[in-house]
């Protein structure tokens, strides 16, 4: 399979009401997969809300790892043949987690934990997830998972394009501030791997928190396929080319102002016995 219609999920989960959140989110995946999406990409915390205040409330808000709350997702997604991918606060042990789900093929593919943490909300005082980063092989590609904060890394975006993914998966609650993101950084991030990105983020206001939205679907040179507004509720959807991601050069026919064929081969052109340095620990060389 190489085209696929995907969907970006744009919503307003209210803050710890958890049953009403999971009850939206099963609605909008039968709607979207109504429409024929066969990946649906929600927010980051969609089940649980981000904006905790301390430890003990974000414990309080958090959802049992492969808790009995999952058979919902699983029937559904099984039911509709689809994949799914839906951001929370979940508790592991005595531990706890900003992660991400990715549903599909009759069981979680992955559960992505959030590895670059903000000091905004529950990211306070979550742990730092150490899920590696290798892109989720499925029936319809490869599929690589980040959590907002995350795009601001491109090592990351990098480790999963070079082992394969054809779509970036981009769960997140960017604070109205954050444009940057949805302008500069989300682009860059599919122009430079040559994937597809699909960026699902919220709308409306948590505890004086105002949210972005403006959720987007980026094609291979980083150019919008789809997007959202800053405040509406809504799904956007598009129907991608998987097996173009596979591509890595760029080429470039001649024109009259460059009269002569240039090709890009961005992958097979680097040099990585000169990357070392990026490598390093994290506070070496910085500000010296």
């Amino acid at each position: 399979m190489n085209k696929i219609k995907v969907a970006s999920v744009q919503i307003d989960p209210k803050f710890g009401e958890i049953q009403k959140n999971i009850k939206c989110v099963l609605n909008l995946i039968e709607k979207a997969a109504q429409q024929g999406a066969k990946l649906i990409v929600f927010p980051e915390c969609s089940l649980t809300g981000l904006g905790a205040d301390s430890l003990e409330e974000t414990k309080k808000i958090s959802l049992p790892r492969n808790g009995l709350w999952i058979n919902q997702f699983i029937e559904l997604v099984n039911q509709y043949d689809i994949y799914v991918a839906i951001g929370l606060i979940e508790s592991v042990n005595d531990k706890i987690f900003n992660s991400l789900y990715l549903f599909g093929e009759g069981k979680i593919l992955q559960i992505y934990s959030k590895a670059h943490l903000t000091n905004l909300g529950a990211d306070r005082f979550v742990e730092k997830g150490t899920t590696p980063f290798i892109p989720v092989d499925t029936k319809i590609g490869k599929l690589g998972l980040m959590i907002c904060y995350d795009s601001r890394f491109p090592e990351q975006a990098r480790v999963l394009s070079l082992q394969g993914s054809q779509v970036l998966i981009h769960s997140t609650n960017l604070p109205i501030t954050a444009s940057d993101h949805v302008d500069l950084l989300l682009p860059t991030r599919a122009n430079e791997n040559r994937v597809y990105l699909i960026s699902a983020g919220r709308v409306g206001v948590e505890k004086g928190f105002h949210f972005l939205g403006r959720s987007t679907i980026y094609d291979l040179n980083g150019s919008i396929l789809a997007q959202a507004d800053n405040q509406t509720e809504t799904i956007i959807y598009q129907t991608i080319d998987l097996s173009l991601a596979k591509e890595k050069d760029v080429v470039f026919p001649p024109t009259p102002e460059k009269p002569f064929k240039q090709v890009n081969s961005l992958f097979s052109s680097r040099r990585p016995e000169l990357y070392g340095e990026i490598v390093k620990s994290s506070n070496q060389n910085v500000m010296q």
